[in-house]
Order: structure tokens, then sequence, then C-alpha cells
């Protein structure tokens, strides 16, 4: 039974590392979605909501272009907004 599980392990492990890594992607927004885990939204200038831990790129950098992304972590428990 062991060696079963030694050959079963890998391609489930690769298999959920894949799934988790590709997401889903919309084309006609351009939003990424891996299972909640990271959502990507382009062009999405909307504040944070204040039930989120908000992280903003101008606080951390010191660019002039935003691109007004917006990536939510964690089902949307931290929010980090470029804009």
């Amino acid at each position: 039974m062991k060696p079963r599980l030694i050959r079963i392990f890998p391609v489930l492990f690769a298999v959920v590392i894949l799934s988790t890594v590709c997401g889903c992607a919309t084309a006609d927004r351009g939003s990424q979605n891996a299972f909640g885990l990271i959502q990507s939204r382009p062009a999405h200038f909307a504040p944070p909501k204040d039930t989120t831990f908000a992280v903003s790129t101008k606080d951390l950098t010191l660019r002039e272009n935003v691109t007004g992304r917006e990536t939510r972590i964690l089902w949307g428990l931290i929010t980090i907004t470029d804009y």
C-alpha cells in the first residue's frame, strides 16, 4: 500500500499546485482569480472595503505611474491597490 501512495502523491501535488497557479481568467475584464486565494483586477479604481487590511503601493514605493490594479489576497482579507 505504501508504494502506491508514494506514486500518487507527486501527481496529486502537481495537480493542486498547477490548478492554484493557473486559476481562472475572464477575457472581457482581464481579471484573474485563483480559488479566491489571489484575485487580481486591472483598472479597478474603487476604494477598498472597510473590512479588509488595505495596503497601497503609493505608500510603499515612489512610483509616478499607477496601473489601477487591485489585488486581493485570502478572499479579500488583504487588499493591495496600485492607485
